[in-house]
């Protein structure tokens, strides 16, 4: 099955978080002729691995590629797991996000069979919830390898990027503010402390939170994500919680992000009283990562790029968080993927000379390895 052909099996098989089961079999089937495994996460379909480890001499590297996709999205014009190819566009759920990219990690990982490289393909869950799949590889690689193994080795993510070089991304934090007021009757407001009023004004008042800045990854940001409260029939509502994003450059902590909504929030002197907390989730947060253009993993990435289109690669850095981030905190980490649109939306497609092209970059990249 070539890599194309895999893609439109791999989309014609529904694997929506935590319904990644039925994928992960698939896999595993692909794979048969090595190493293979699979590795349980609680709630969720089980992480695929394989190896390839032959030169305790050489490196390690690692083929990472989420199984997972988003929800349907209504707009979708034909059925999103009956994959449909018209003008060089292949379409389907996940298509470009990113079972292409799988299609490639696995096809990649089959020509590393009978080749003195050291090569792990890795598949794992929930990349589009909390990263529990990746955070619990991660352990299991670092108990089984150590850390000074991954950080001598690389990790390749076949992500859709455009086919542009990503060597870095933002962090993300996520801020629960819980505004407690005092319950009154609507018709006498006075009497009261409005939680809903004073939410309005923490909202209003986000703008002056400090943002750093990096001259790679950007800026940070702010977003409110949900805001829900209300009192009983006609009462002066007592509570209300807004739950807020914070992308973070290299830089900012978790520390000091909790520290600046602090101070923004004594200074705006409200009437309510509030509790402010970290959002609650089963795996750490993703924190920014870079990978230096200078790094030897990223100069030999790049110098294959350039033999192989002929022209000076685009440099990117993500604006939001993926499995990527994991991996890079641990060993050096680059993205490279796919050209493709409408990912996490309706009627996604990825474009199949980029599938072709991105596959067979990586295995000149490997060639030199």
């Amino acid at each position: 099955m070539d890599v194309v052909e895999l893609t439109k099996r791999l989309v014609s098989i529904k694997s929506v978080t935590s319904d990644e089961h039925e994928i992960a079999e698939f896999i595993a089937s692909q794979l048969d002729f090595a190493d293979v495994e699979t590795q349980n996460v609680g709630g969720f379909g089980p992480n695929v691995i394989a190896k390839h480890v032959v030169n305790p001499d050489k490196p390690i590297i690692i083929l990472n590629c989420h199984m997972d996709t988003v929800s349907i999205m209504e707009g979708w014009e034909t059925d999103p797991f009956t994959p449909k190819i018209e003008d060089n566009r292949l379409y389907g759920l996940g298509s470009c996000d990113m079972k292409a990219g799988v299609a490639i990690a696995i096809d990649v990982f089959k020509n590393m069979i009978g080749k003195e490289n050291n090569v792990i393909f890795t598949a794992v869950s929930d990349e589009e919830g909390n990263s529990k799949g990746a955070h619990l590889l991660l352990n299991k690689l670092l108990d089984e390898l150590g850390g000074s193994t991954l950080k001598k080795g690389l990790c390749l993510i076949p992500e859709d990027t455009d086919e542009k070089v990503k060597l870095g991304a933002r962090g993300r934090y996520v801020v629960e503010i819980t505004v407690k007021g005092r319950s009154a009757h609507g018709a006498i407001p006075e009497y009261g402390n409005n939680a809903i009023e004073d939410a309005a004004k923490i909202v209003d008042n986000l703008k002056n939170i400090p943002l750093s800045s990096h001259p790679k990854l950007g800026n940070g940001s702010i977003c409110v994500l949900k805001i829900q409260g209300g009192g009983n029939f006609l009462s002066v509502p007592d509570r209300c919680t807004i739950r807020v994003d914070r992308h973070t450059v290299i830089g900012e902590t978790k520390e000091q992000i909790m520290r600046d909504f602090e101070e923004m929030l004594n200074n705006l002197q409200l009437k309510c009283s509030f509790e402010l907390t970290g959002m609650r989730r089963e795996t750490p947060f993703l924190e920014p990562y870079l990978l230096e253009i200078n790094n030897p993993w990223a100069k030999k990435f790049l110098t294959s790029y350039k033999k192989f289109y002929g022209n000076e690669p685009e440099i990117a850095y993500g604006k939001s968080v993926g499995d990527f981030n994991a991996f890079g905190k641990i060993m050096p980490t680059i993205v490279f993927g796919p050209k493709g649109e409408n990912a996490h939306g309706p009627n996604e497609f990825v474009y199949i000379d980029s599938i072709v092209r991105c596959r067979d970059l990586y295995l000149k990249s490997l060639e030199s390895i």
